[in-house]
């Protein structure tokens, strides 16, 4: 599974994370992670369903896909974010059949205005 996405500034940050995706085996164990979030960043999670999404050419659209969209939309809204992303994919993919889920979510910490 891909690491979250972190939106910062000027940055899209691609996470890398070790360990086993959750739910996939009972009683296993997990490193416990932090992140300190400043206000205005946003995390974009996902499942490999998107950076492994394919076209008609077998090319995936890989974490590079993904960060291209971030980084093109990082100013935007969670649920417009989250249109944007899976617009892309479906773009992408166009006329290709889907064979992995596509599941994302995005958390925002807001800007104190």
């Amino acid at each position: 599974m891909p690491g979250p996405f972190l939106l910062r500034d000027r940055e899209c940050r691609a996470m890398q994370l070790a360990g086993m995706p959750p739910g996939l085996f009972p009683n296993i164990e997990y490193e416990e992670y932090t992140l300190r979030l400043e206000p205005g960043d946003t995390v974009l999670f996902c499942t490999d369903g998107l950076t492994d999404a394919r076209n008609m050419y077998e090319k995936e659209c890989e974490l590079h896909g993904v960060r291209e969209v971030c980084e093109r939309h990082r100013g935007a809204h969670a649920v417009e974010l989250l249109g944007h992303g899976f617009a892309a994919i479906r773009d992408f993919t166009f006329g290709c059949r889907h064979w992995d889920d596509m599941t994302a979510a995005v958390f925002q910490f807001a800007n104190a205005e």
